[in-house]
């Protein structure tokens, strides 16, 4: 199945992150170059698009985070070696069975 892609990727910038890493095969020391390469980006309250009243909206901006919206990027960047593989990787760390709903996702108590 198709799907969509995420509203406000960089696309480039996921391809120069992952050929940063390219190099390690080791999903953790993945992890730690990518922490680093994200330190002093802004926080962003409630970055996500949707809510019980308003349709979900898958979103991978790169350009500042929450709490779990940090963990969930920089996880699914360190997993994939592809630009798909992160988008589809990011999209399961989010979302139940990877659908995009507000009422599917994993690790939101409250929408």
């Amino acid at each position: 199945m198709k799907h969509a892609q995420p509203r406000g990727l960089n696309r480039r910038r996921v391809e120069q992150l992952l050929l940063k890493t390219s190099h390690d095969r080791f999903v953790g020391n993945r992890i730690d170059i990518l922490s680093t390469l994200f330190l002093g980006y802004p926080y962003k309250s409630n970055p996500l698009i949707g809510s019980a009243a308003k349709p979900e909206v898958f979103t991978a901006s790169l350009e500042g985070f929450d709490c779990v919206t940090y963990i969930e990027t920089v996880l699914a960047l360190a997993r994939a070696s592809t630009l798909d593989e992160f988008i589809d990787g990011l999209r399961r760390i989010r979302y139940e069975q990877g659908c995009v709903q507000c009422e599917r996702r994993n690790h939101y108590m409250t929408f």
